[in-house]
């Protein structure tokens, strides 16, 4: 007897984050994916591993604290499936970074923090050259 449907996979646990991005980031991450292996489908996976990456860095927070993201109409919300253990990681760092900045007036929200992890991997696989130019 042939199936008639099939039921639709489990859902993950992760959740949906809006990045706030600049728009020669947005070149960046396609061309660093594509030298990955990656297609557009994939963004949400690469940024997810990006994420799980800076959170096992040494003193992160320095990293995060080092970000800015200069207000511009050009800025492109961006929304990223989180995976579960991305997610996971993303609070925790927001968590580890509350407190190191608990007495300073900082202000880090995940948008920040994800940008970062997407800045970080972008320097390791030398994929910046649109940034700066």
């Amino acid at each position: 007897m042939a199936k008639l449907f099939s039921l639709p996979p489990e859902k993950k646990d992760g959740a949906q984050l809006k990045v706030r991005i600049p728009p020669g980031m947005s070149k960046a991450i396609a061309r660093a994916m594509k030298a990955s292996k990656y297609n557009q489908r994939q963004r949400s996976v690469w940024v997810s591993e990006s994420i799980c990456q800076l959170s096992l860095a040494d003193e992160f927070w320095e990293i995060v604290a080092e970000e800015f993201l200069v207000s511009s109409k050009d800025n492109t919300p961006v929304t990223i499936v989180l995976e579960p253990q991305a997610l996971i990681a993303l609070n925790k760092m927001q968590e580890t970074i509350k407190q190191y900045f608990k007495n300073g007036n900082e202000r880090f929200d995940k948008s920040s923090i994800a940008r970062t992890a997407i800045i970080q991997r972008l320097l390791e696989e030398n994929q910046l050259v649109e940034l700066v130019n």
